[in-house]
């Protein structure tokens, strides 16, 4: 949702990549892309927001779900990996 709104700042034209993929060790790869020039991913996501606010939570939920996240240096391309085979998730 985060790439649809910033990413693509509500240019319809513009899309946002998505490549899941589940390997043969029953690995969960989310990788997605957007076409923006990214956020600075390192200073984001370490304070819970306001129960009132209606975001800020993004990170938090994605970490929460996954073993692992990675992103570009710009902040434009995110993966996510999850282990399926060791998962109570």
């Amino acid at each position: 949702m985060n790439a649809v709104v910033h990413g693509c700042d509500t240019d319809h034209n513009l899309i946002v990549k998505m490549i899941a993929e589940v390997t043969c060790e029953n690995v969960y790869v989310l990788k997605i892309i957007d076409p923006d020039k990214g956020f600075a991913w390192q200073k984001n996501g370490a304070n819970v927001p306001d129960a009132k606010q209606a975001y800020g939570r993004g990170m938090i939920i994605m970490k929460r779900y996954s073993d692992s996240i990675e992103y570009n240096d710009s902040g434009n391309v995110i993966i996510m990996i999850k282990n399926l085979a060791h998962s109570n998730v």
